[in-house]
Order: C-alpha cells, then sequence, then structure tokens
C-alpha cells in the first residue's frame, strides 16, 4: 500500500547505492508503513537520499556515513550488501566474502537495533541467514534465528508468472500462489503439483517451468546483454516482505509470506517455506503440505546441500569478533552460479 498516512516504522538498507538497494529504496520510500528510510553505503548515497526526499510523501529518508548510526532503533534492516560470485570466484571464497559484511552487520545490529528484523538479499542466502541468526544469538539477541529471514519471495513471483504463461491462464499471476521451498534461486523448489492451473501441464512442460525459476536471475541477465543483473523483481519482493512484517501489528490478516528462515519441517536446518511473518519476524512456520514424487524426491536432494551451507554460515557466525572497518561492496544484486537438482 503506497502513499498514505505512515505509521512511524524505520527501515534501514545497506547496500543503498547498489542497483537493487537503490530501487528497494525508492519502494519503501512510498510504503505507507515507511516514515523513516535510512540509507548506508561506503559509496556515496547522500544524493539518492537527496532524490528520494523530494517525493510528496509523508516520511524522511536520510543518509549515514556510519553504519551504527544508521542501524540504531530500526525496525527493520534490509541487506542489500555483497559480492555477486563471478565464474572464476569459488563457493567459499564468495561465503567468505559476503559471509564478513553480513556478519559485521548483524553485530552491529545486535548492539544497537537487537529487536529489528533482519532481511537478507546477500548471496548466499542459504549460508548467510544461519551466519546471521548465529551471530545474533551469540550476542544474546532474544529469539535470534526468528529474527533472521532471506527474502526469497522473488522465487515465487517467478512461479507464479511462468505458469500463468505456459498455462496460458488469463488471471492475477499472484493469484496462482504457487509455493516455493528449498533455496534460492537453483535451490529453489517450486511446488506446481499444488496449483490448479499446472494441472494439465505435462511433465515436459512442468520441468521446464522448474528449469526457468531456477535459472530466472541469468534470463535477465541474458537479457540485458551482460550490462546488469535482475534488479526490478528483486527488489519488488523484497519490499513486499517488508511490507508484511510492519503491517502485522495491524490487526489485518496477513497472507503468506516466503522466506528462507530456521525451519522444523526437514534435517536442513534453515529452508525457505511459507511463513506467517511478524515484527519479531517468524510468527509460525506453515506446513510444507503434500508433494508429489517428483517433488520429494528433488526435497530430498536438496537437503544435504542446505545442511553443509547452514554448516558453512554458522562456522563463520562463530567467529563473531567485532570487526572495524569491514568494507561493504554495494550489490547484493541477484545473479549466482545456478545448481539444478531433480
Amino acid at each position: 500500500v503506497r502513499g498514505s498516512a505512515p505509521e512511524g516504522h524505520a527501515v534501514a538498507v545497506v547496500g543503498a547505492a547498489g542497483s537493487v538497494g537503490e530501487l528497494l529504496s525508492l519502494l519503501l520510500r512510498r510504503s505507507r508503513l515507511v516514515h523513516d528510510v535510512r540509507l548506508f553505503d561506503l559509496s556515496p548515497v547522500a544524493g539518492l537520499a537527496a532524490d528520494l526526499q523530494h517525493i510528496d510523501v509523508p516520511g524522511n529518508v536520510t543518509a549515514f556515513a556510519d553504519l551504527a548510526d544508521c542501524l540504531h532503533r530500526a525496525d527493520a534492516v534490509v541487506v542489500a550488501a555483497g559480492v555477486a560470485r563471478t565464474a572464476d570466484m569459488s563457493d567459499d571464497e564468495c561465503v567468505r566474502v559476503n559471509g564478513a559484511i553480513v556478519r559485521k552487520v548483524a553485530e552491529t545490529c545486535a548492539q544497537v537495533c537487537p529487536e529489528a528484523v533482519l532481511l537478507l538479499l546477500t548471496e548466499p542466502i542459504e549460508a548467510m541467514v544461519p551466519l546471521a541468526a548465529q551471530v545474533l544469538r551469540r550476542c544474546g539477541v532474544r529469539q535470534a534465528e526468528q529474527r533472521v529471514l532471506g527474502a526469497t519471495g522473488v522465487d515465487a513471483m517467478r512461479a507464479n508468472r511462468f505458469l500463468a504463461e505456459r498455462a496460458g491462464c488469463d488471471c492475477d499471476p499472484a493469484q496462482l500462489r504457487v509455493p516455493v521451498i528449498g533455496g534460492h534461486g537453483g535451490w529453489a523448489l517450486p511446488l506446481f503439483s499444488r496449483a490448479e492451473a499446472a494441472a494439465q501441464l505435462s511433465d515436459s512442460d512442468l520441468s521446464a517451468l522448474l528449469r526457468r525459476v531456477r535459472t530466472g536471475a541469468a534470463e535477465v541477465a541474458s537479457a540485458r546483454e551482460g550490462t546488469g543483473p535482475a534488479v526490478h523483481a528483486v527488489a519488488e519482493a523484497a519490499a513486499r516482505l517488508v511490507d508484511q512484517v510492519l503491517a502485522s501489528g495491524d490487526g489485518v490478516d496477513q497472507p503468506v509470506a516466503y522466506a528462507f528462515t530456521r525451519s522444523p519441517h526437514t534435517k536442513a536446518p534453515f529452508l525457505a517455506g511459507p511463513v506467517i511473518v511478524c515484527r519479531r519476524g517468524v510468527a509460525r512456520h506453515l506446513p510444507l503440505g503434500t508433494l508429489s514424487a517428483t517433488e520429494q524426491r528433488a526435497l530430498e536432494g536438496l537437503i544435504p546441500a542446505l545442511i553443509n551451507a547452514a554448516r558453512q554460515g554458522r562456522a563463520m557466525g562463530a567467529l563473531h569478533r567485532r570487526t572495524t572497518g569491514v568494507v561493504i561492496p554495494h550489490e547484493a544484486d541477484e545473479p549466482r552460479v545456478q545448481t539444478e537438482y531433480g
């Protein structure tokens, strides 16, 4: 809901100078639920703040040169900072570089906004969410794991849109509500068996849809001919998740959100899936429901990788040294190496 009376919520965007961070800042500026948009990046963001401040809606946009000042008493912190993995970068290197950024932000949150919800776009989400949760827990933050959400809603958006196109549905794609579980991007598992619109599709059609959802970022990058990554859908999905978190105290029925969180559903400690969110983060996990035999096999194939990613993230979070001067690149824009399962 955009542009009406604010309710006083403060949202910080870390990595605001990046293409995702910049667009996300605009979407948050237009949200009726956000009164105070706070911007931080190592690249200058004063110009972005001044530009957004000119929009004739209530509230304010402020640029900060200090991370702690930006996060102070924020209700939600969105991390759009990090480096996109390149072809010559190993998984371990990506986790090491981006993990240092996420760890610094989580440590600062624990100090200056321990009640905030931390929403992560930084890749790989499957390791960054466990890392941040571990840092918050070791810092003594209450309900630490509940407060960290990986913003994976773009996978559900893509699943809805691509299914509508493939099935020829003349409908609002969002109403198809395809559940997406597992991880993010190449680790996403859309449950098309639960969507009525998919009932008449062949196995070949469903396999093609799965591949397209998992390679959605690469599809955009290819269409841009190497000039940039997927930005707009990623930012919109993150903005929707922020709105759902902030709206949860309004007494309205909350729609299902999709996020990568601590999960009780499988042997993997963290999993993307349907949740109901609140201003503390995850209010409750919804059941995964019935999976087809193909989907069950695909989920089982994901579990070892998800367990390993959680172990890697937690190990980095357990270091918990209060680093200073961590370089925070401003791109967490979505491209990543896709991994096929199932």
